[in-house]
């Protein structure tokens, strides 16, 4: 449920050139990765469970089996303790079985409804770990009973680390409570408003979030893990905005993919934004690249849907992604 604009009508220019530093640091720093353990540990409670579940939250597989890592033992005294070998940063689900992360599980189970703002619950309810080479991260972990509730599990957060894993959790729990088109909604759908009215109105929201993040984030955050949150919000707002005005303009979009007269404000909502380095263990980049497809099987055969099933049509498509990162990444989720 997040938010973005194109860069072009982004008004606040030194914010911006901070905001892009930290995406060309990104760049440099991945270049020079080397491999480094990420130390996860703490308690565990109650006592009717002996194994914690590694996840890789992986949005780019149709093979749940690829997604665990490992499992951790937990001793007789409810202590836990791993040593992951990791050279890129992840994003990891820890869990109490062996059942599909709840995210990617809606993704697979309902593959029409990937543009959907996500479900914020899931990030904020589960332990979910943003994890960078060399982090160490403790936790004490209260398991609540979801059968009745969504109440969420006390979890604690220690060690060097912990501070941002705390904040990626609050994140989350604002994103759920804040609607960043809320504006765009009357009684339940959307108003039918000028697209740069609407531009504008969803532009503000993602400042505010912004605003929140740059407050809140840890000062020792490091600069992938900043990249990730402001990946999330910059395509999420993105991906609200184009979900608002391809439901209130699907009729003109119809008519204009195929008489190949797309506005402008559209088509560089895809074009600008896919050129851009985002992070890629981020969920509204993952729709993001689902949506860019789409848009490009709807150009190319002068229609307008929001889904289609065929792997062909996707993969085809997928081919000519210009940044061969995204492109080998899309590819690899129909890869047998």
């Amino acid at each position: 449920m997040i938010i973005q604009l194109p860069l072009a009508v982004i008004r606040n220019t030194a914010h911006m050139k901070n905001y892009h530093l930290y995406f060309y640091l990104l760049l440099v720093l991945t270049a020079c990765a080397e491999p480094k353990n990420v130390q996860i540990s703490g308690v565990f409670y109650p006592d009717s469970t002996d194994h914690i579940y590694i996840y890789d939250l992986n949005y780019f597989t149709n093979n749940d089996g690829n997604l665990i890592i490992d499992s951790i033992n937990i001793q007789d005294d409810k202590s836990f303790s791993y040593a992951l070998r990791q050279e890129l940063p992840k994003l990891l689900y820890l869990s109490t079985t062996k059942a599909t992360p709840p995210i990617v599980k809606f993704l697979k189970d309902h593959p029409e409804a990937y543009y959907f703002s996500f479900c914020s619950n899931y990030y904020s309810n589960g332990v979910y770990l943003y994890t960078d080479p060399g982090n160490s991260i403790s936790i004490n972990w209260i398991k609540n009973d979801w059968s009745n509730d969504w109440s969420k599990d006390s979890i604690i957060y220690g060690s060097t680390n912990g501070d941002t894993q705390q904040f990626l959790r609050d994140f989350y729990v604002k994103v759920g409570n804040e609607e960043f088109d809320e504006e765009l909604r009357i009684d339940g759908g959307f108003k039918k408003l000028n697209p740069k009215e609407a531009f504008e109105l969803i532009h503000l929201a993602k400042e505010k979030m912004k605003m929140y993040a740059s407050d809140k984030i840890p000062q020792n955050a490091s600069t992938r893990f900043k990249n990730y949150i402001g990946t999330e919000i910059e395509l999420g707002s993105l991906n609200q905005f184009l979900n608002w005005y391809e439901y209130v303009y699907s009729e003109n979009l119809a008519k204009d993919f195929k008489s190949k007269s797309l506005p402008k404000l559209y088509t560089d909502c895809y074009e600008i934004s896919i050129l851009k380095n985002w992070n890629t263990n981020s969920i509204e980049f993952y729709k993001f690249v689902e949506k860019y497809i789409t848009f490009k099987i709807n150009s190319e055969k002068g229609s307008f849907k929001e889904y289609y099933a065929s792997e062909d049509l996707k993969t085809q498509q997928a081919a000519n992604i210009p940044y061969e990162n995204i492109r080998n990444l899309y590819l690899s989720k129909y890869r047998k």
